[in-house]
């Protein structure tokens, strides 16, 4: 879920225009059109990158659309050339997060649904899922409850494809704790788990 900073771009753009924001006098120039120093204007790299937004200082800043050459395209808030603030990040897999950044990586509140249907949405700290959250898996799996580092961690509810259905304590991804689980066919596990096993009376 990692999203790489767009350091090149900003390197080039800091190096690419004159002071005043005009273009060179180059055929080459990837200022393409308006202020790419301090305005309004359009980038586009030598690789096909292109960047149409705010710039401060060299750098994409304020708000503009990022579509790279590899055919991801980031639509949003920038600061220091830098995905921040809102915005939605298209990738090329398929894969789309919309919500939230800091520092170029998903950071507070959003949403992503990845390439094979598997749907986050809630909180988030350095791309990985971290607080309150549901995820839906691509085959019907629901759980709800805590994340800690992108796993399951302290009280949740998880309900499986097949009926069956956890409720309590989680820990690294891991029934551990107090818990309920019932099964599809009605059985029900109450008691104490440790690392998945069920340490109380089966009943």
């Amino acid at each position: 879920m990692k999203i790489l900073p767009i350091v090149f771009l900003t390197i080039l753009l800091a190096f690419s225009c004159t002071a005043s924001g005009q273009k060179k006098e180059t055929s080459k120039n990837p200022c393409i059109s308006g202020n790419c120093i301090n305005g309004s204007g359009v980038y586009l790299s030598g690789s096909g990158t292109r960047y149409d937004g705010d710039f401060k200082d060299g750098y994409p800043d304020g708000t503009g659309v990022l579509t790279t050459s590899r055919g991801s395209i980031y639509r949003g808030d920038f600061s220091k050339g830098i995905f921040h603030g809102n915005g939605t990040y298209l990738q090329k897999d398929g894969t789309r997060y919309e919500g939230t950044f800091r520092e170029g990586k998903y950071h507070g509140t959003g949403t992503v649904k990845y390439a094979d249907g598997t749907i986050y949405t809630g909180q988030w700290s350095n791309d990985k899922p971290e607080g309150k959250g549901k995820l839906t898996t691509a085959r019907g799996d629901v759980y709800t409850g805590s994340f800690k580092g992108g796993k399951f961690h302290g009280y949740g509810v998880l309900v499986e494809s097949n009926g069956d259905r956890y409720e309590g304590a989680w820990k690294n991804h891991m029934k551990d704790g107090r818990g309920r689980y019932r099964f599809a066919n009605g059985e029900v596990w109450k008691g104490t788990f440790k690392e998945n096993k069920f340490l109380g009376k089966k009943k």
